[in-house]
């Protein structure tokens, strides 16, 4: 059915049918291009029924003006009118500028004038409404190639008016808003074939295609041509590919032979950056006659299949794997980069450049596993467990163990030791970020030779677990055997008898007159090494039990708990507290305050109960208060520091500017006698060492004998010989 004219009544008839159809859903709307139905009218008029009849309208076409070309004009003439097919559509009036809807027959259709005082058609203006390229839909497009088909807003719905429209535009994009199949016979070569969602693009055996490329599109087919371009694609299965594929995955593709385009490009390939389309399944390259392949950032795990005398495959691989098949018969294949190969062919690969990528996940891992419970991820497989991808969890840890045998654990964080079977950490290394930023806390976890270094330990052990810790902070561990290196000890540290427990060069972490405890319970041998610190020792109650404590400078707390074995303290510290049965022998602890306690000490030789003049001489940081007494001298009284030197007669208590007393305070002065015979530091006298100042007994020094000692030189005489009786000191 077409446009028709009953010449009794002059009512122009226009088919819904021969309408362009645009919309059916809420409203259906139709569209009549006014230049089209012009020329309907015009080829009805010219026919030999409608010659004899008037015009049907008048009819200015296009006009440029000022570079602008403005809308033909079409005026339906009387007595003409017309009559849309009646129904429930709308007609929208395009094109040009009209009449028609003054002329209309009132039915159910809507008839939509845009007639515009200032309508301008223009190349450009098309042109760029197409946004250089032509638009399918083919579920929602429409047939034809005049404009606006085509367009984003008016898609074509097929192949054939899409290449129309292309060519006669000048376009060389298909934009694909649907799937489509392009038919046997076609010619698509230079084109662009693009989508942005993947639309399906189904390729028919028999397309002519060179340099065309496909973008952002799901392949299928027989891709026939050379130098084709797969841009970011999902090749699912093609055959007799040749060209290009960048980004994107794949699946499956055939590639075609060297010889298929008379030598010059077929069987040329290209490939980087591709991935598997299904995860842990191998992609598969088949390869053909003299086929050439060059991939390149290999990441995934690809298969290659059919290559013989004549083919050539240069691949590097970025952590990928390459499968030779055993349908590999020849060929020249090079493999280089980092990642594995797996050669189920006869043939000699070259993988001189390869580096293994078993070998680069070893080092990535820096010899141990790393785990950070909050941000780490729940995996054990590679990279997670590596310094840039922490593992999560212990069961992690083991797994990663499992595989690649690391024993040393770094941890981020704090770290939660729990429901953790008997054996399955043995012989670790955990490794925190330190006391305050690593908590490690146990409950009930069985440990055998495992070692702790940088972080807090707390919590309980399962009987029969030993453990080391260095440079730790050992806060309420409870029913452990250990060696301790260099750590803080706080709370109660509750032993038990596996393995003798030492602590070497720990030190005390309560502050003030408190301190750690060890409670030894069944542990029957512990040693305490360089210590410095308080330590209180309790629960000592298995017979037998050895205790050595050597302190740098410590303070050891014993109580009544203490009830069986024996402890040797030895070093610089002090003792407090009663056992309620152990011993103590204490022969080697040095108590300063033993000695220096009293103000007063009288010298007297060895063994009479006092302290020696060696004794008093060696401790530097004391000072005479009251001096020396010499027969025939008055007595050195309060200390004072005074003059530059002193004559002999100034010593022996002359008359002079200083006392005996100014003398032997000045530790820096020098002394001299009045004719400058001698002038020795005063130090040399306070110095000496080894004379004993006693009385007149045998062996005694005389007051002579006493300053010279030690090669000085000064002497101090007195009226008459004389002898030291005593020191006073404070």
């Amino acid at each position: 059915m077409t446009v028709s004219i009953d010449w009794s009544t002059y009512v122009i008839s226009v088919p819904s049918g021969d309408l362009t159809h645009i919309q059916s859903v809420p409203t259906i709307i139709k569209e009549m291009d006014i230049d089209w139905f012009r020329l309907q009218l015009k080829d009805i008029e010219d026919s030999e029924e409608g010659m004899v009849f008037p015009n049907t309208h008048s009819h200015n076409t296009e006009v440029s003006l000022g570079g602008l070309t403005y809308a033909r004009v079409v005026e339906i003439l009387d007595p003409y009118t017309i009559t849309f097919q009646d129904g429930q559509y709308a007609v929208n009036l395009v094109g040009a500028n009209s009449n028609i809807g003054d002329k209309v027959n009132v039915n159910q259709v809507s008839v939509r004038s845009n007639n515009s005082a200032g309508m301008i058609s223009s190349p450009e203006i098309q042109y760029s409404s197409f946004q250089n390229r032509v638009t399918i839909d083919v579920d929602n497009g429409r047939a034809g190639t005049v404009y606006p088909v085509g367009t984003p807003t008016d898609p074509v719905n097929n192949l054939s008016d899409a290449l129309f429209i292309a060519e006669y535009r000048g376009f060389q994009e298909l934009f694909l808003l649907s799937d489509i199949v392009i038919p046997s016979g076609y010619t698509i070569s230079e084109y662009n074939i693009k989508s942005d969602n993947f639309a399906m693009v189904t390729v028919e055996s028999g397309v002519i295609q060179v340099n065309t490329d496909y973008e952002k599109v799901s392949l299928y087919g027989e891709m026939g041509g050379f130098w084709n371009v797969l841009t970011d694609c999902w090749v699912y299965d093609i055959t007799r590919f040749s060209g290009w594929m960048r980004g994107g995955s794949f699946s499956k593709i055939a590639l075609s032979e060297y010889t298929a385009f008379g030598g010059d490009f077929g069987g040329l390939n290209y490939f980087d950056d591709l991935v598997a389309m299904y995860p842990g399944i191998p992609a598969e390259i088949i390869m053909n006659t003299d086929t050439q392949i060059s991939m390149t950032d290999c990441s995934e795990n690809v298969t290659i299949k059919s290559a013989t005398s004549g083919c050539i495959l240069n691949c590097t691989l970025t952590g990928g794997s390459l499968n030779i098949d055993s349908s590999c018969t020849g060929g020249d294949i090079t493999i280089t980069g980092v990642g594995d190969v797996t050669n189920n062919s006869t043939l000699d690969i070259n993988i001189d450049g390869l580096v293994r990528g078993e070998e680069n996940q070893y080092a990535s891992y820096n010899n141990s596993i790393t785990i950070d419970v909050i941000n780490g991820t729940n995996s054990s497989i590679y990279p997670y467990g590596t310094t840039h991808s922490p593992c999560k969890t212990l069961l992690n840890i083991s797994e990663i163990t499992r595989d690649r045998g690391f024993k040393t654990v770094r941890v981020i964080g704090d770290l939660n030791f729990q429901y953790i079977p008997s054996g399955v950490l043995d012989t670790y290394t955990f490794i925190g970020d330190g006391h305050d930023s690593s908590i490690f806390t146990i409950n009930d976890v069985w440990f055998s030779n495992c070692i702790f270094k940088n972080a807090k330990l707390t919590g309980t052990l399962t009987s029969g677990s030993y453990i080391e810790a260095f440079l730790c902070e050992l806060d309420d561990l409870y029913n452990v055997s250990i060696d301790a290196y260099e750590c803080t000890l706080e709370g109660v540290i509750s032993l038990a008898q596996v393995h003798n427990s030492n602590f070497y060069s720990c030190v005390d972490g309560v502050p003030g007159s408190l301190a750690p405890t060890i409670v030894l319970n069944t542990c029957t041998d512990l040693g305490i090494w360089r210590y410095s610190g308080g330590v209180a020792l309790s629960g000592i109650i298995t017979p037998n039990t050895n205790i050595s404590v050597n302190f740098s400078s410590g303070r050891l707390k014993v109580d009544a708990s203490n009830t069986e074995g024996s402890i040797v303290v030895r070093g610089i510290g002090s003792l407090e507290g009663i056992t309620g049965g152990t011993t103590i022998n204490d022969t080697g602890l040095i108590d300063n305050a033993s000695i220096w306690n009293n103000d007063v000490r009288t010298l007297t030789s060895a063994g009479a109960g006092g302290a020696t003049a060696q004794e008093v001489w060696e401790y530097g940081t004391r000072s005479l208060n009251r001096a020396v007494s010499v027969s025939g001298i008055p007595a050195v009284n309060t200390v004072q520091v005074s003059g530059e030197y002193v004559r002999k007669e100034d010593l022996q208590g002359e008359a002079g500017s200083l006392t005996p007393a100014a003398i032997w305070s000045y530790a820096s002065r020098t002394l001299t006698d009045q004719s400058a015979e001698r002038i020795v530091a005063i130090s040399g006298i306070l110095n000496l060492m080894a004379p004993l100042l006693i009385g007149t007994v045998t062996g005694a020094g005389t007051a002579e004998e006493v300053y010279t000692y030690g090669g000085r030189t000064v002497k101090v005489y007195a009226t008459e010989e004389g002898n030291v009786t005593n020191v006073t000191f404070s």
